[in-house]
């Protein structure tokens, strides 16, 4: 996250073992926003790992709340979210590997069955 004052905050996941070895598939749409969409992006360098769906909403700022009174609130912008490339998606968000989308005519859902197919691929099922 990058503040007004130019000051960086990372927010990096612990590394493990299984997280490193595993395929993992992200599904995003317009509805996945803010940081939801950087935990997307912070996914993409991993070799297992796929974006499924449609691009994101980018909502690339965070917010923070003051109660002025107990009525009353003040929601404002403090930080960009940046991508680990340093990227700030607002406006642009995230895009998929796979464009995909669900057809709500059909009893199934395509984007879960693109994700299953591709994990079961990854893992030689």
């Amino acid at each position: 996250a990058e503040f007004k004052d130019g000051t960086q905050v990372e927010f990096r996941a612990k590394e493990g073992e299984q997280l490193a070895t595993l395929p993992i598939a992200v599904l995003i749409d317009h509805g996945t926003f803010s940081a939801s969409e950087m935990a997307a992006a912070a996914m993409v360098p991993r070799a297992k790992t796929i974006l499924i769906g449609e691009a994101t909403a980018g909502k690339g700022t965070i917010q923070d709340t003051i109660m002025l009174d107990e009525s009353h609130l003040l929601h404002f912008t403090i930080a960009k979210w940046l991508t680990p490339t340093k990227e700030w998606l607002e406006a642009q968000g995230v895009e998929p590997m796979v464009d995909a989308l669900d057809d709500p005519a059909t009893p199934e859902d395509e984007v879960i069955a693109l994700a299953v197919d591709y994990l079961q691929q990854q893992i030689g099922k």
